[in-house]
């Protein structure tokens, strides 16, 4: 009986597979070739992988987007005010515990993903994208997905190594191979996904480019070849293995607080502001009419700091970036920041001078892409869109079972 492991490594570049960091890997790729990949802006690279689609055809670009109707904290919207009433001062005078308690509570209605640092007074207005119960159908059932593909030929696909905003991961990678492990020997699926936090996790802190993060990469490279051992000695299976790093990561040069250049003109205009979504590398904007979107424009134009370190998308140019448009899901407005500018603080890094690493910029070049190797097949020695690794993965389906 034959096994397929398929493994995400977050924020994995090419340049990291290497005989001196990552040894185990690096002989993987010396037998069997390793494929650049090139993934499309934007944050939302395992609908990609899982169904050959790019933002334009599944209409998935961030986490989280502008969806009133799906909101999980639609009906909670006098909470959300309570709790909106300590935005701006929780921290300066309670040292942050009102957000905590309000992330417990929220926790326990099931209102769909975690609120993190976003002002309780938008929440109402956000909703989940790829990892939605429509993202999640459209993963499965998408023509070339590979659940749909597995389960044409009878195959089972066990994912509870993987992640989604949606639910409740494996503390870390360690804890996720345990897991792996666990189902192998009892289980008795065919497809197993896994997703590897390590690159994310330490290039975000250390940077991609630093001492510390290039050592920590044996660190993983012996957690996949120890893996690799056991099963190979322990299993009765044929185990085979694809390795895909999802994107790359940039060194932190510049940050930018968009939140508090944005304060000025929010305070004058609040009213006709409808919703600001501050990401890492992107920041949308969503106005209550034309005239107020052109009034932040023209006053933005004015401070230095839009203009050195990124560039505004109006909702009408959003297709030539590979973004999808879809009902104003996205903002009416965007600014993107220039690769190694980092957004901070954000809603999901509340704090500054922390992180030293960041993805999520245009992609240009190696640092912004990631790859796909394996022991099962062959893999060509260029630079493909990201896209590609679903076809690689139902190739090795289909040849493997």
């Amino acid at each position: 009986m034959n096994k397929l492991i398929i493994y995400i490594i977050d924020a994995a570049r090419p340049d990291y597979i290497n005989p001196t960091d990552t040894p185990f890997l690096h002989r993987i790729k010396a037998n069997h070739g390793l494929t650049v990949l090139r993934p499309s802006f934007g944050f939302c690279e395992r609908t990609e992988i899982m169904t050959g689609t790019k933002p334009l055809e599944n209409g998935f670009f961030t986490a989280i987007g502008f969806d009133p109707s799906s909101s999980g904290y639609r009906k909670y919207k006098y909470l959300n005010a309570f709790f909106g009433v300590f935005d701006g001062v929780d921290k300066i005078i309670f040292g942050g515990l009102v957000r905590k308690v309000a992330r417990r509570i929220y926790r326990r209605l099931g209102v769909g993903f975690d609120c993190y640092q976003i002002p309780f007074k938008y929440l109402s207005y956000l909703s989940l994208t790829e990892d939605s119960s429509a993202g999640i159908r459209f993963m499965k059932n998408a023509p070339n997905s590979l659940y749909k593909l597995c389960k044409k030929k009878g195959l089972k696909v066990n994912d509870s190594s993987f992640t989604s905003l949606g639910k409740a991961d494996l503390k870390n990678d360690l804890a996720r191979i345990d897991n792996l492990k666990h189902q192998l020997s009892n289980g008795n699926e065919d497809v197993y996904l896994v997703y590897i936090s390590h690159c994310d996790s330490n290039a975000h802190y250390k940077g991609p480019e630093s001492t510390n993060f290039r050592k920590s990469l044996s660190v993983l490279d012996q957690h996949l070849s120890d893996f690799y051992s056991w099963a190979t000695t322990k299993l009765s299976e044929n185990v085979k293995s694809i390795y895909i790093g999802d994107h790359g990561m940039r060194e932190v040069i510049n940050r930018f607080d968009i939140t508090s250049a944005f304060h000025d003109f929010e305070s004058i205009h609040k009213d006709r502001i409808e919703a600001i979504f501050v990401d890492s590398t992107v920041c949308r904007f969503w106005f209550k009419d034309k005239e107020v979107k052109l009034a932040f424009m023209n006053w933005a134009m004015g401070h230095r700091e839009f203009t050195d370190f990124g560039v505004f998308y109006s909702c009408e140019d959003y297709e030539k970036l590979g973004v999808p448009n879809v009902s104003r899901r996205y903002g009416d407005l965007m600014w993107v920041a220039n690769s190694g500018v980092l957004i901070e603080p954000c809603y999901f890094n509340p704090e500054k001078g922390v992180l030293n690493g960041m993805h999520g910029y245009i992609p240009k070049d190696n640092k912004d892409f990631g790859f796909i190797t394996g022991d099962c097949g062959s893999y060509k020695s260029d630079i493909q869109d990201l896209v590609t690794a679903n076809k690689i993965i139902l190739r090795a389906i289909n040849d493997i079972f």
